[in-house]
């Protein structure tokens, strides 16, 4: 199709960046007009969501305000009794009580984790950014009267961008494009109870029902996708919007080892990754002077914990949230990107948004685990992006052998199959997004 389409997304950039930027590299590029309505978070959220590469002349961010989710008014009431707001409250709510027993201590520390599960089941139908839903659909109508879109395209989480989209398909018939990043009722880390489970399974066949095109992530949401709806969902796996240049690469004689952004504990094994270190350590491969090791994300308490109980504080460090162009810089800094296998319910198939970040950072990938995950394995192994280690011994030998060649070569090359990488790019996920919607319209 060689007419230029009007897009509007609903999506709260917090969450759905960087896939629905990225995506829309490919739309601006044909000269298509995107236009997100997303509440505005802060000043700078043009470098927060990595929007500098659209092209502002046809990608524009329409504010739909809101004052925060449904929990907000809890955490301003703990932010005021002296709670750190750049750390997780649910961590901090857990500190453990002097002379009891484990069994006591593993209780109390579980506690505030229950009672926010339980207020989000009673509270947050459909989720937590229910709160957003009439200033969007509010701004949503706005836009759309005064232009009216060729398609409109909800993106979750959070589902309430979908509650949105399905009202603006009733009112106007717009074509409309659910996208899920994440499964919703079925989703195999679904928290709550079994009563709200039907509740939500109830609400996604109703609400989702309008849609005429669901996309999303891989072929194992796809298939769990197929066990709700009567649709075939389309795959658009997720990609990465910016290759560097590397000019961020700081040579140091210890080997620098990065991860940012979220750790999903009972699904990613850092513990394998840091018995791994302390492996080494004990046989004498490499010395604490060797290696450093920084996480950048949500404070973990189990983390902490791990580290101090293999020794390890002088090595390995947790730094905080640090925003989404500090993030890409520590990236591409580092002599080599952790990425930790998934290893919960029905164990690998699913590629994961972070490996594809770390490919715009240009440098090597460190896959470990304990246990195979043969998707993710098979993307940094097929664009020789990096290692792949499972088990503490081989991560200890592989930590040893990059080790030795940083210090005989300076730094540790790299290598990939940049025909593979780009295939995996956003740009190109977009041109298919784009095939789709043609067809949708046509």
């Amino acid at each position: 199709m060689d007419t230029n389409l009007n897009i509007l997304i609903v999506a709260n950039l917090d969450h759905a960046s960087p896939r629905m930027p990225g995506l829309s590299q490919y739309l601006c590029s044909k000269e298509d007009t995107v236009r997100v309505i997303s509440p505005i978070s802060s000043l700078d959220y043009k470098k927060k969501w990595a929007l500098g590469e659209l092209d502002r002349n046809y990608f524009k961010v329409i504010d739909a305000p809101y004052s925060g989710d449904i929990l907000q008014v809890l955490r301003k009431l703990l932010w005021k009794l002296g709670f750190a707001k750049g750390k997780s409250l649910t961590e901090q709510l857990k500190p453990l009580p002097k002379n009891k027993d484990k069994n006591t201590k593993s209780f109390i520390s579980k506690l505030p984790e229950f009672f926010l599960y339980k207020f989000q089941e009673f509270f947050g139908i459909p989720d937590l950014e229910i709160t957003w839903y009439k200033s969007a659909l509010k701004t949503s109508k706005k836009e759309i009267n005064d232009e009216m879109p060729d398609v409109i395209i909800s993106s979750s989480p959070y589902v309430t961008s979908h509650l949105v989209a399905s009202r603006i398909k009733k009112k106007y018939d717009i074509p409309w494009i659910a996208d899920f990043r994440d499964t919703w009722s079925n989703n195999p880390a679904y928290p709550f109870s079994k009563l709200r489970k039907k509740l939500d399974t109830y609400f996604e066949r109703k609400i989702i029902a309008r849609a005429d095109l669901i996309t999303t992530v891989s072929s194992i949401y796809k298939d769990k996708l197929k066990e709700i709806h009567n649709h075939d969902p389309f795959v658009i796996p997720n990609g990465y919007t910016t290759l560097s240049k590397n000019n961020n690469y700081l040579k140091k004689e210890s080997i620098n080892i990065v991860y940012t952004g979220t750790i999903y504990e009972g699904y990613q094994n850092f513990p394998e990754f840091l018995k791994g270190i302390k492996y080494g350590l004990e046989n004498n491969f490499y010395k604490e002077k060797d290696i450093n090791v920084n996480f950048y994300g949500r404070y973990i308490s189990k983390l902490e914990q791990k580290i101090n109980e293999l020794g390890l504080e002088k090595i390995v460090s947790q730094n905080g949230f640090v925003e989404r162009e500090k993030a890409f810089f520590y990236q591409s800094s580092s002599d080599l990107q952790l990425f930790f296998n998934w290893e919960g319910e029905k164990n690998g198939g699913l590629s994961h948004l972070k490996l594809y970040e770390y490919f715009g950072s240009m440098r090597p990938i460190m896959v470990c685990g304990k246990k195979e995950d043969k998707v993710n394995q098979n993307i940094v192994q097929s664009s020789n992006a990096g290692y792949v280690c499972i088990g503490r011994v081989e991560i200890a030998n592989k930590i040893k052998d990059l080790i030795e060649i940083k210090k005989r070569l300076k730094s540790i090359p790299y290598n990939p199959n940049m025909d593979v990488l780009k295939k995996n790019s956003y740009y190109e996920r977009g041109r298919e997004l784009r095939a789709k919607i043609s067809n949708l319209i046509s």
